[in-house]
């Protein structure tokens, strides 16, 4: 299987229990994530290893699967929900991190970073 980003809240009901183990480290759950906006589900093997959420041009969540990390996921998570964002008409995208877990803030911060975003506070912000 390849890694596979879906642009969409339809969830098959094989990726029901990898979803929940991954919103469950922010006390979320797929309904309650499904009213945050559009999502791009990050799929391998049958199973959900990232989930971005967007509304209009603000990255809402973004969460790679602790067990899959720094194999890639995030980067091409991130890549393809851009590449949707653009498409969009959306020129730029900002990420609030103020309610990011503590834990998660300086790997999160790095990425962002590394991907191009530029931060002012915990505004993160990247022009398209």
């Amino acid at each position: 299987m390849r890694l596979t980003v879906h642009h969409s809240h339809d969830v098959l009901p094989l990726w029901q229990e990898s979803l929940s183990k991954l919103l469950q480290t922010n006390q979320l759950t797929i309904d309650t994530a499904r009213t945050l906006g559009d999502w791009h589900l990050a799929t391998f093997n049958d199973r959900v290893v990232g989930l971005a959420i967007s509304q209009g041009a603000d990255l809402r969540y973004f969460a790679v699967r602790d067990l899959t990390r720094r194999r890639g996921i995030g980067r091409y998570l991130l890549a393809d929900t851009l590449r949707w964002l653009i498409e969009q008409g959306k020129q730029q995208i900002t990420m609030d991190l103020s309610k990011i877990d503590e834990q998660e803030l300086a790997g999160l911060q790095a990425f962002l970073r590394q991907a191009g975003f530029h931060a002012e506070g915990n505004q993160w912000t990247l022009s398209l």
